[in-house]
């Protein structure tokens, strides 16, 4: 090996680490996936959508300190998908709000009956959502879920 093909390899191999370490974080990870979530059948275009993932049947459908993650996504059309990134593997349930009014809660009327919109995974809102009813598994691959809302 000549003198001068030294430098060059070192050069090439710090190239290739930095560029690994500019990948992101989970990138390549096997043990999470992206989940993406389409909501459909939003009555308006006004507010926002509160979409919870929950890993914990005590606090779904609506302890949100205790979510396991959660987006905010504005309204901008009849239909809106978002994506959970890095969401490890287990079993999981999701519950939205359509938040017309933008302040951040679910609003009732006088007797607590919904004014807005709700969802839960696999659009099991017969009764009151129970998380054995909303529950889906995340393994192996990326997962894509439809919900459609309920207003009452």
């Amino acid at each position: 090996m000549r003198p001068a093909t030294l430098p060059r390899i070192a050069a090439s191999a710090a190239l290739i680490l930095l560029a690994l370490a500019a990948q992101p974080a989970g990138a390549d990870n096997p043990d999470t996936v992206t989940l993406t979530v389409t909501v459909e059948g939003l009555r308006s275009q006004e507010g926002q959508l509160l979409v919870l993932l929950f890993d914990d049947a005590k606090a779904f459908p609506m302890q949100i300190d205790r979510a396991a993650m959660a987006r905010q996504v504005a309204v901008d059309g009849d239909r809106v998908t978002l994506r959970f990134d890095e969401v490890p593997r287990g079993t999981y349930a999701l519950s939205l709000i359509h938040d017309e009014d933008a302040d951040s809660q679910l609003d009732t009327n006088l007797l607590g009956i919904p004014r807005e919109g709700l969802g839960v995974s696999n659009n099991n809102l017969d009764r009151f959502p129970r998380f054995r009813d909303a529950a889906f598994e995340v393994a192996g691959r990326d997962p894509d879920l439809t919900i459609r809302l309920l207003y009452l």
